[in-house]
């Protein structure tokens, strides 16, 4: 019941994206920026509405992801993942978000191989999604050894 508000905040019109197959479309400079709004809209919507406040940031990040996938999730294995690559650093802050956009359209050609691995029975991941996994398993592997 206490996750109702939040849903009802995720159906609202600014919160609604369409996640998208294309790294170009995914990590663009526009859907960074938007992206960033929702991360801070919502960011400061739970600090309003949710008790035991720990890492807001890095939740709402996760709740971002799973619900339109219009955001990485940055959380301890994809932020260590972004230190081992140099895309970003280990950090949730606005400057390093916005630098982790422009970072994965850099390598957008390495990137766009890595999804296209990902496509299964025609199904195409959203970009964002495939790249989350990736940084991830990158971090995890890191940390678990």
């Amino acid at each position: 019941k206490f996750l109702a508000p939040v849903v009802d905040f995720l159906l609202k019109p600014q919160m609604r994206f369409s996640p998208s197959t294309d790294i170009s479309t995914a990590f663009s400079a526009a859907n960074a920026e938007r992206g960033l709004r929702a991360l801070t809209d919502l960011e400061s919507f739970l600090r309003n509405h949710v008790a035991g406040q720990g890492n807001l940031r890095i939740l709402s990040t996760k709740i971002l992801l799973g619900t339109w996938v219009c955001v990485p999730a940055f959380d301890t294995s994809f932020m260590k993942g972004l230190n081992i690559t140099n895309l970003g650093r280990g950090t949730c802050s606005d400057a390093n978000f916005m630098r982790v956009f422009e970072s994965i359209i850099q390598y957008e050609a390495t990137f766009r191989e890595q999804i296209e691995r990902f496509r299964t029975s025609g199904f195409g991941y959203p970009a964002m999604r495939v790249v989350d996994a990736l940084l991830w398993q990158i971090g995890g592997a890191d940390i678990r050894d």
